[in-house]
């Protein structure tokens, strides 16, 4: 899985002309973000497809990087995402961005599926490997 971070001109119809694009294209986005700065806005995207959406970021020469995510099934429940952050960063790995990607189940056996950017994948992926608490709930990060 892959994140884009595309920058557009921060004006009125800015997004919505990445997003018709993509939309021309047939690019299908799971999960998407994005914030302003003065005079233009980062956005943070998440494609089903990552080779079309690359293709079409090149063709229509947009200001762009990628990177792969790593995902992580939690359970539905307070403290998660805590966990998460506190093991990274006790291996030394740092969270860039944070996607939510899907939920799957309901109750106590509900899990939510997150994607993650890190400053070292490698570092992150190894911790939570390890960990009992997400060793068989991690994937991505340029695994088959």
């Amino acid at each position: 899985m892959k994140e884009f971070r595309v920058v557009v001109p921060h004006r009125p119809g800015g997004l919505g002309e990445l997003l018709e694009y993509l939309a021309t294209k047939g690019v299908n986005i799971k999960s998407v973000a994005s914030i302003t700065e003065p005079g233009r806005a980062l956005v943070a995207l998440v494609p089903y497809d990552p080779e079309l959406a690359r293709r079409c970021f090149k063709e229509k020469r947009f200001d762009f990087e990628e990177a792969e995510l790593l995902f992580v099934d939690l359970r539905d429940e307070p403290g998660q995402l805590a966990q998460v952050a506190r093991t990274v960063a006790e291996a030394g790995a740092n969270i860039e961005s944070i996607y939510l990607l899907g939920k799957v189940g309901q109750g106590k056996s509900s899990r939510v599926q997150f994607g993650f950017r890190f400053d070292n994948l490698e570092k992150a992926r190894a911790a939570l490997r390890t960990s009992p608490e997400w060793a068989s709930w991690v994937g991505g990060g340029g695994e088959g």
